[in-house]
């Protein structure tokens, strides 16, 4: 006799035990995936927010990632320039950091702009 159900597409579920051990904990679920280049050139100092540069072992108390990042590409005011970093990676972190710039500009005067057409009052600054 043939079933009146149709045939499902999905798989058969897992049993719960195999169900629960696939998926991520609480913990792994709530830590933010660091996803930036720079973090491949510096680490992070056990129980603190300090990282180190790998390259010249400078550490940095505060600025996180973005300070290292402007430290390893030779970015000048925040930082002092690392000057044992290779020009290779001083190239690809200088890259990404013109990069993420970029888009953050185009971000900012896209909320600019979507502020002035709903009509409200707006202060504008003129550069002279």
């Amino acid at each position: 006799m043939a079933s009146s159900e149709p045939p499902s597409s999905q798989p058969p579920s897992l049993p719960q035990s195999q169900e629960a051990s696939s998926a991520p904990s609480s913990v792994e679920r709530n830590v933010r995936r660091k996803t930036d280049i720079t973090w491949a050139h510096c680490t992070q100092v056990p129980n603190s927010k300090t990282l180190l540069c790998l390259y010249c072992n400078k550490v940095f108390g505060g600025g996180g990632i973005h300070r290292v990042k402007q430290h390893l590409a030779g970015i000048p005011g925040d930082t002092e320039i690392c000057k044992d970093v290779p020009p290779e990676v001083r190239f690809l972190v200088k890259q990404n950091y013109d990069e993420n710039s970029k888009k953050r500009k185009a971000s900012e005067a896209g909320e600019v702009s979507a502020t002035a057409e709903g009509g409200g009052l707006q202060q504008v600054e003129t550069k002279l």
